[in-house]
């Protein structure tokens, strides 16, 4: 008996039984519950009347929150577009915005997001821009290690400005507490020396040798043969990374790190505000020191859509030890503003993709109606055989028969 194997084994019936569910995927929704329920148990303890009381003080400020994030979209834009424009495929700004920001609601909106949108992203400018795969992934690639780098020193960062607040901390914590917030600017050494490694990989395009000869020592010989195959795309791609990192992209570089910082430190801002319109006395270094800390938990929990979970309760812990006063209900205030801006990120990315997807329909159902007529042909295939050359007296009245037809004179 045939068995579709996209479908599943037959039963004793003939009839395809369902696949069974990964165990991956199992455990990933498995995560996602434990989140939900730990949001849920959190939010049974929060008085929401003085939460609302705390957003209301925001009032029409609403709009001025949502700033410091597009101009956090708009370096991360910039970044990705000078590192194309090294690889010599230079991009417009707004049509790699735009699939930034859908790259950004996908990661908020699945388990696991930000591992598929680094996949996804070389797809995508390959499509809609015409970038090569191989320079596509070389670009992610490269962004991707600077913004780690940049986080790093944006952790260290973060610790050197709010100094006397993580002093006065540790002072107040005891035992293992006082031990953890003593490690905690380890954090920003390890993301720095990650992404500094990541980059050095690249620069002689190492990785893309290492990568290219572990695919021709695989048992599979179907994976030996998709390397193989694709020998000419590692080879772009390393030469690739070897044309960023040559001598005249210097500045270039130094300015896409800049930039990855500059996305960084809009996200303290953003914290800042928030905390400023919900009337809550918190300096900007201390805003700071929490935004670091949450951006590196919301990091570390790539896992959960949006550090679901992981970030409610991180907030709630820092604010308790920052004393600020009624800590659940400030929590609750700040996470509903900030899980707010990313529904709308959610929102602009569907109406993003309805308005191209609408589009393409009509540029398509445009084609069908008025279908473009064949090219007109050339003045070599029109040109008719003007003369026709006939030897001998006995084939001169079959020649001339032929000839005429044909225009010749």
């Amino acid at each position: 008996m045939k068995v579709n194997p996209s479908i599943g084994q037959a039963d004793s019936t003939g009839v395809n039984a369902p696949a069974p569910t990964p165990p991956t995927s199992m455990w990933r929704w498995l995560v996602v519950a434990a989140a939900l329920c730990t949001c849920a148990y959190m939010a049974l303890g929060v008085n929401w009347k003085t939460t609302f009381s705390m957003l209301g003080n925001i009032g029409f400020a609403w709009p001025l929150l949502l700033l410091p994030f597009f101009l956090g979209m708009a370096f991360a834009t910039q970044a990705w577009r000078v590192t194309l424009a090294c690889l010599q495929r230079p991009t417009g700004f707004f049509p790699l915005l735009r699939l930034r920001v859908m790259a950004e609601a996908i990661l908020l909106t699945i388990p696991g997001g930000g591992l598929f949108v680094e996949g996804v992203k070389p797809f995508w400018i390959h499509r809609r821009m015409g970038v090569p795969l191989p320079q596509g992934a070389a670009s992610v690639a490269i962004v991707k290690g600077y913004t780690a780098q940049a986080e790093g020193v944006y952790v260290l960062l973060a610790f050197v400005v709010a100094h006397s607040s993580w002093m006065a901390i540790m002072t107040r914590s005891q035992g293992g507490t006082a031990r953890i917030w003593l490690l905690l600017p380890a954090l920003g050494v390890v993301l720095f020396v990650g992404g500094t490694a990541l980059l050095q990989t690249m620069r002689g395009a190492a990785v893309v040798k290492w990568l290219h000869s572990a695919f021709g020592r695989l048992p599979v010989r179907r994976l030996r043969r998709w390397g193989a195959e694709r020998e000419q795309g590692f080879a772009l791609a390393g030469a690739s990374f070897l044309d960023f990192f040559a001598p005249v992209n210097r500045r270039s570089r130094q300015f896409v790190f800049l930039l990855c910082l500059g996305h960084w430190l809009t996200e303290a801002l953003e914290t800042f505000l928030i905390l400023h319109f919900l009337n809550v006395s918190l300096s900007f270094s201390d805003a700071f020191l929490i935004e670091a800390l949450l951006s590196t938990l919301r990091v570390a929990a790539f896992f959960l859509p949006g550090g679901l979970g992981a970030v409610e309760l991180g907030a709630l812990i820092l604010l308790s030890h920052f004393g600020v006063a009624n800590p659940t209900e400030t929590t609750a205030a700040l996470v509903f503003a900030k899980r707010t801006r990313e529904v709308f990120l959610i929102v602009i990315s569907v109406a993003l993709a309805l308005v191209r997807r609408s589009s393409a329909s009509t540029l398509r159902h445009s084609k069908l109606d008025h279908p473009q007529s064949p090219p007109a042909a050339s003045c070599d295939t029109q040109r008719q055989p003007r003369a026709l050359f006939a030897c001998g007296s006995l084939n001169q009245p079959q020649m001339q028969e032929i000839s005429e037809p044909m225009g010749a004179p």
